[in-house]
């Protein structure tokens, strides 16, 4: 899963969303009208304007969607503290919008029945580019992504083959 943003700080709302399978098979690909101007910085990184995103759905529209394709499966996202966050602050308004008692609660309740895993630790690990600094592996910018929500998922799948097949597992890419 990836998400691309109206930006970086604590109230930044979702404009993109993707999903797909190990494949890379697309399970959800869909822009969001985040409420809000999309500032031209942020434009400037994904590309998307809010002429893109006038007449997409809100993200309460597709949260059926997006907890069906979640649902029984693993979720790996790259930097999933940045995308989690997202998310979270993204359910809390909804629930708050829908008038829910406790909003903040209900979207903890709703990530805790996800599995989110971070693939951008145990790729910046592989990299190996330490930092004394950090007293860890650095983490490393997504090669392959364009900071669209799909092509970036599709470029994290690609690297987890890579690392897999660097450990000896040899699969075929067909499979999901």
């Amino acid at each position: 899963m990836d998400t691309e943003t109206t930006g970086l700080h604590d109230e930044t709302r979702i404009v993109d969303l993707g999903v797909t399978n190990a494949a890379g098979d697309v399970l959800m690909d869909t822009l969001i009208n985040p409420g809000e101007p999309i500032p031209p910085d942020a434009t400037d990184i994904h590309g998307i304007t809010d002429a893109q995103v006038a007449t997409a759905p809100s993200f309460a529209a597709v949260l059926d969607q997006l907890a069906a394709v979640l649902h029984g499966r693993r979720c790996v996202i790259y930097n999933r503290a940045f995308d989690v966050v997202r998310l979270r602050y993204e359910l809390t308004v909804h629930y708050r919008q829908t008038g829910h008692e406790d909003p903040e609660g209900a979207a903890d309740s709703w990530l805790g029945k996800v599995r989110f895993e971070d693939a951008m630790v145990p790729y910046s690990d592989r990299y190996g580019d330490w930092s004394e600094y950090w007293g860890n592996y650095a983490w490393q910018p997504l090669y392959g992504g364009d900071h669209r929500a799909v092509s970036d998922c599709r470029a994290v799948v690609k690297r987890l083959w890579e690392m897999a097949k660097g450990r000896g597992f040899e699969f075929s890419e067909g499979r999901s």
